[in-house]
C-alpha cells in the first residue's frame, strides 16, 4: 500500500530531525480494527517552520502519553512561587493517544517545502483529515458535511501554489478514494 504514496517523499521517523526547514506533512494510517482489506485514512496535516521538530514531538506523543504529568509550579511574574498545581496532558498529547490506539502503519509524508496555510488547509479538506482542526476545534453544532467540503474546497485560492504539486495532491487523492 505504501505504493500509494510514490509521489511524495515518505518521512521516517527514525530519520525526523533531518527534516529542519519549513513545511506541510500529512499523516496516514490504518484503523487497528480493519479486517478487510488495508485502507488508509489521512489522519492530520499540518505545516511548521521546522517541520522535523514539530512531527518529533508528535510522534513522542504517540509513544508516551502520561494523563497526569505531576505537580507543576505557578511562578507569578516576579518569579515567586504561587502555588503548585497537577499538570495533565493536552488535546494534542491526548489526540495522539487516540492516533496510536486506533491506527497502525502509520506513514508520514512531506507535502511541501514551505510553511504553507493554504496548502495545508487544501491537503485536509481534500483528504477530510480525521483529527485536522483550523486554528482550533469545531463545536458540536458546526457541522461540515461532504457538500459543505466541496464548497470550501472550491473557495480554496490554489491560484498561488505550483499546479505540479496540486496535480499530485489530486493524483493521491484519486489513489485514495480507490484504495
Amino acid at each position: 500500500m505504501e505504493e500509494m504514496f510514490t509521489d511524495f517523499e515518505i518521512i521516517e521517523q527514525d530519520k525526523v530531525k533531518e527534516y529542519k526547514y519549513p513545511g506541510v506533512w500529512a499523516m496516514f494510517g490504518i484503523k487497528k480494527d480493519n479486517n478487510s482489506k488495508k485502507k488508509y485514512t489521512c489522519l492530520n496535516v499540518g505545516k511548521s517552520a521546522d517541520i522535523g521538530k514539530e512531527l518529533e514531538i508528535d510522534f513522542e506523543r504517540m509513544k508516551h502519553f502520561k494523563e497526569c504529568k505531576g505537580d507543576k509550579d505557578y511562578i507569578n511574574q516576579f518569579n515567586e512561587k504561587v502555588f503548585t498545581y497537577k499538570e495533565y496532558a493536552t488535546r494534542q498529547e491526548y489526540e495522539y493517544k487516540d492516533i496510536s490506539d486506533k491506527y497502525k502503519s502509520i506513514i508520514t509524508i512531506l507535502v511541501a517545502k514551505e510553511n504553507n496555510y493554504t496548502i495545508e488547509k487544501y491537503f485536509a479538506y481534500s483528504f477530510k483529515a480525521v483529527y485536522w482542526v483550523s486554528g482550533g476545534r469545531y463545536s458540536s453544532e458546526k457541522e461540515i458535511d461532504d457538500s459543505k467540503i466541496e464548497s470550501i474546497l472550491e473557495d480554496i485560492d490554489i491560484s498561488k501554489i505550483d499546479k505540479l504539486l496540486i496535480d499530485k495532491i489530486k493524483k493521491l487523492k484519486d489513489k485514495y478514494d480507490n484504495q
